[in-house]
Order: C-alpha cells, then sequence, then structure tokens
C-alpha cells in the first residue's frame, strides 16, 4: 500500500484522523504519501479531490501549486 494517498470523503472525517492513520502518514517510510479530500462537507462537493501532503520543502504555501507545509501529529 505504499506510495497510495489515504482516501477521505469529509474533511470531518480527515480532522478526525486516527492514531494508526497518522502513523502511517509520518517517517521516512509512511505508508502515505497523504490524504486525498473527495469533498468538503459530503463527498463529491468539490469540484475534484484535493490532495494534501507533506512539503518537502522549508517553503510555504506558494498560492497554489504546492499545499502549504503541515505535520501530522498524535495526540
Amino acid at each position: 500500500m505504499a506510495n497510495q494517498f489515504l482516501i477521505k470523503e469529509t474533511a470531518d472525517a480527515m480532522r478526525n484522523l486516527s492514531t494508526i492513520e497518522i502513523a502511517g502518514l509520518q517517517g521516512t517510510n509512511a505508508t502515505y504519501l497523504g490524504v486525498e479530500l473527495l469533498g468538503y462537507y459530503e463527498k463529491g462537493d468539490t469540484p475534484a479531490p484535493i490532495r494534501y501532503y507533506l512539503s518537502n520543502t522549508a517553503e510555504g504555501d506558494d498560492g497554489g501549486s504546492e499545499v502549504a507545509t503541515f505535520e501530522w501529529t498524535l495526540s
């Protein structure tokens, strides 16, 4: 399953990732490349799926071609 995106149907589901899912997004040998969001409030309510991933650069959001850098944390 390496090099795939973790699929979530809504933003609420993405905000409530399990500790196992978060662990799969972390580290140098992560199971997932990032999270693919299929909708905001409900599946399909965005024009296209949105992919969130960890940036490998020190730069921030450049207005669209690169997602802002963020970190997954276990709570």
